[in-house]
């Protein structure tokens, strides 16, 4: 993945709470392979729309960065949220 941004399938939101502070697992899988490998990022609760539903189409927004948590592929993913919102 590259900075920029990412057009995925959500599969699901699971909220974690790691000694009191909350975040959220977020699985995906790419557009192009819906039924392929699925892909997580872990999120801080403010960068992931609390309207997500399995299914949605969701866009990934993705930076650069190293030796940070919600990497994937070595790119941190910043923000997920619906296809649709502005």
């Amino acid at each position: 993945m590259l900075k920029g941004t990412r057009d995925g399938i959500l599969k699901r939101v699971q909220p974690v709470s790691i000694h009191g502070q909350l975040s959220c697992d977020v699985f995906f899988t790419s557009v192009e392979d819906p039924e392929g490998q699925i892909h997580v990022a872990r999120l801080g609760p403010e960068a992931v729309a609390d309207n997500l539903e399995p299914g949605d189409r969701i866009v990934i927004v993705a930076g650069s960065s190293m030796g940070t948590p919600g990497l994937l592929n070595g790119v941190l993913i910043i923000a997920v949220f619906l296809e649709d919102d502005p």
